[in-house]
C-alpha cells in the first residue's frame, strides 16, 4: 500500500509538472501575442507591409526590400512611387529577428518580374556565424497570421529556421527590464505604432541621447557564409523568374575613421558583384554627420531618409 501511495505521488508530480509546462506556454504565447510591446510593434510592422502590399498593381514589377531595421528606417516606398514611379514594398524587420523571418517575409509576396532587394546591415556579408533562427523571430513567426501555418519559402534557400514553440517564452531579462520600465514610468517599448508609414518605412522623430557611431571595424572580406546565401537565392530566383539587387545601409561612423570604413565596402561590394548587382551608392554606406541618424547608428532620420531614397529612386530608374 505504502509503495502504491508512492508511485501514485510520483505520477502526481510529473503530472502537475506537465500542467505547469502548458500554462506556461499558453501564457507565453497570449503575452507575446498580446501584451508584449517588442513584439507588438514588429506585428503592427509586419501587418502595415502586408496590407500595403495588397495595395500593389499586381501587372507592375515591384522592388521588395528585405533586410534589418536599417532597411526599416531608410526605404519609403511612398517616395519612391511619387518621385519616380516605381513600385516598391519595404520588408525590412528588426535585424534580432534572423535572417530567415528576414527573408521569409519577402519571399512571401515575390512573383515573376519583381526585384528582391537585399538590405541586410553589412555585417551580414563578411560574418561566418550568421543566425538564421532568433528567439524574437520565432515569437513574430507563432503570433503573426500572414507567416504562421503558412509555406516557409525560407526551405527552398538551404536555410531552416527550426522555430521552437520554446522561444515564445519572453525570457527572465525581458521581464525585469519591462518591469523597471514601468517602475521609472518610462515607455515599454522604444518604439510606436505611430512611427509606422505605408509600405513598411519607419521614422523616429523623438529626441535619442544615447546616439553614438557604430563599431569602427572595417568589413571584412565575403564570407563563405554569403556567397553560399547568394548562389543558393540567385538560383532561387531563375527558378521562379524575379531578380535579384543588393544595396548597402548608411552607418554612422566617425570622421576619422570614414575614408577606412568606406574603402572597405569598395572591396566588399566588389566582392559581391561576382555575384548580383549592387545598386551604385556615392556615400559607399557611410556618413560621419550625427544628424543623418535618429536613435541608432543604423537608422537614418527622416531629412537623411529622403536623400537616400532619392538617390536610390534616381539610380534604379535608369534601369527600370
Amino acid at each position: 500500500m505504502a509503495s502504491f501511495i508512492l508511485v501514485f505521488k510520483k505520477w502526481q508530480y510529473f503530472i502537475l509538472c506537465g500542467i505547469s509546462f502548458l500554462v506556461a506556454i499558453v501564457a507565453s504565447y497570449y503575452y507575446n501575442r498580446n501584451l508584449n510591446p517588442e513584439v507588438q510593434f514588429w506585428n503592427a510592422a509586419i501587418e502595415n507591409m502586408f496590407a500595403y502590399s495588397n495595395t500593389l498593381d499586381e501587372e507592375e514589377d515591384t522592388y521588395v526590400f528585405v533586410g534589418g531595421s536599417s532597411c526599416s528606417f531608410s526605404i519609403n516606398p511612398e517616395l519612391l512611387d511619387s518621385e519616380f514611379g516605381i513600385q516598391a514594398v519595404n520588408m525590412g524587420i528588426h535585424a534580432g529577428a534572423g535572417r530567415a523571418l528576414q527573408l521569409e517575409l519577402g519571399l512571401q509576396i515575390l512573383k515573376p518580374g519583381d526585384t528582391l532587394v537585399l538590405a541586410m546591415e553589412t555585417t551580414f556579408w563578411s560574418s561566418e556565424r550568421v543566425s538564421n533562427r532568433e528567439a524574437l523571430g520565432a515569437k513574430l513567426y507563432f503570433s503573426n497570421n500572414h507567416l504562421f501555418g503558412k509555406k516557409q519559402q525560407v526551405s527552398s534557400l538551404g536555410i531552416d529556421p527550426q522555430w521552437s514553440v520554446l522561444d515564445i517564452r519572453p525570457g527572465g531579462r525581458h521581464l525585469s527590464t519591462r518591469s523597471i520600465l514601468m517602475a521609472m514610468g518610462r515607455e515599454p517599448y522604444r518604439y510606436r505604432k505611430d512611427d509606422l508609414r505605408p509600405g513598411g518605412f519607419i521614422t523616429f522623430e523623438r529626441p535619442w541621447p544615447g546616439l553614438r557611431p557604430s563599431n569602427q571595424r572595417v568589413n571584412g572580406p565575403l564570407s563563405e557564409a554569403a556567397k553560399e546565401f547568394l548562389k543558393s537565392i540567385l538560383e532561387i530566383a531563375s527558378e521562379n523568374h524575379f531578380s535579384v539587387l543588393v544595396t548597402i545601409p548608411w552607418m554612422f561612423v566617425e570622421e576619422r575613421f570614414l575614408q577606412r570604413y568606406q574603402n572597405s565596402i569598395e572591396h566588399l561590394v566588389r566582392e559581391i558583384e561576382l555575384y548580383c548587382p549592387v545598386i551604385a551608392d556615392p556615400r559607399n554606406g557611410a556618413v560621419s554627420d550625427p544628424l543623418y541618424f535618429s536613435d541608432s547608428s543604423w537608422h537614418l532620420s527622416s531629412k537623411a531618409a529622403v536623400e537616400r531614397n532619392m538617390g536610390l529612386g534616381a539610380t534604379l530608374s535608369i534601369h527600370k
